[in-house]
């Protein structure tokens, strides 16, 4: 097994403490694998997409003035 030295914040560590009965090493290697997982089906995805770079900068744009309009024009105008 390999082992894998991280640094954590000294205010992250002494919540950890508080949390003894927490296995940190199991959680941190549970979400790495999850995060490992949750990359391969985006690549997957990616793999069979047809989109083309400026496809997904307009979509993206799109969702960005969407959100925009909803949250921040109706509050500046309430």
């Amino acid at each position: 097994m390999t082992e894998l030295v991280v640094d954590i914040p000294n205010d992250i560590a002494k919540e950890m403490k508080r949390a003894r009965f927490i296995n940190w090493n199991e959680k941190l290697v549970k979400d790495i694998l999850f995060f490992l997982n949750e990359r391969e089906i985006v690549e997957s995805i990616l793999a069979r997409s047809k989109l083309k770079e400026k496809d997904v900068e307009e979509i993206d744009n799109i969702i960005k003035r969407g959100l925009f309009e909803k949250y921040y024009k109706t509050k500046v105008s309430s």
